[in-house]
């Protein structure tokens, strides 16, 4: 892995370059939930005819723009964000995740380096949240087995009280149970009333 703060420095003692160090800062923390998007702001001033990257502490270069090209001309040198970054923004330097993953986690800052000067944006701590539990296709088919079972349970006893009470011929209990059963609270209560009134 590559050390950005020692590389800085080689360039500017080897090339007599001065750098400003942004991606040493203190990062701005960025939460996200695993599997959504995310957009990192560059905030540093772009220069067409300079060389753009986002970088990742600890990883170096995961991204490079060359100078006087096009915001979708660019190289990925990560392989694991191949297919999910891309650049946005008004000049094409804002870096865009998608389908982000746990691995993702880190500190991210953009670059321009020129003839004489290296500019390192303020640095983004992306920190990636559990999405929860995700039903899959198993789950689904034991819940729809559950909600059947509830039903079947259901109607059979409705079924079991009915045949209960009419064979001891209690109109009044048959009355009540279906009352429970298929009336509203509000409605229900109208509807005792007057059952007790008619018996």
């Amino acid at each position: 892995m590559v050390d950005t703060t020692y590389l800085a420095a080689v360039v500017a003692l080897v090339l007599g370059t001065s750098v400003e160090q942004g991606g040493t800062a203190t990062p701005v923390e960025r939460p996200v939930v695993e599997g959504g998007s995310v957009e990192l702001r560059c905030d540093i001033p772009y220069v067409r005819s300079e060389d753009f990257h986002w970088l990742r502490s600890n990883d170096g270069v995961i991204l490079k723009r060359w100078a006087n090209t096009q915001p979708d001309e660019f190289q990925i040198f990560h392989l694991g964000f191949q297919g999910r970054v891309s650049l946005e923004g008004p000049d094409g330097v804002d870096l865009r995740i998608n389908n982000v993953r746990r691995e993702d986690e880190g500190s991210y800052y953009c670059q321009q380096i020129g003839a004489d000067t290296s500019r390192d944006g303020t640095p983004q701590k992306l920190l990636v949240a559990d999405a929860g539990p995700r039903l899959d296709s198993g789950d689904i088919a034991g819940i729809s087995v559950g909600a059947i079972s509830g039903i079947i349970i259901v109607i059979v006893a409705t079924s079991t009280i009915t045949y209960y009470c009419c064979k001891r011929r209690n109109q009044k209990t048959i009355l009540i149970v279906a009352g429970y059963m298929f009336l509203p609270h509000t409605t229900a209560s109208i509807y005792f009333s007057l059952l007790q009134a008619c018996y």
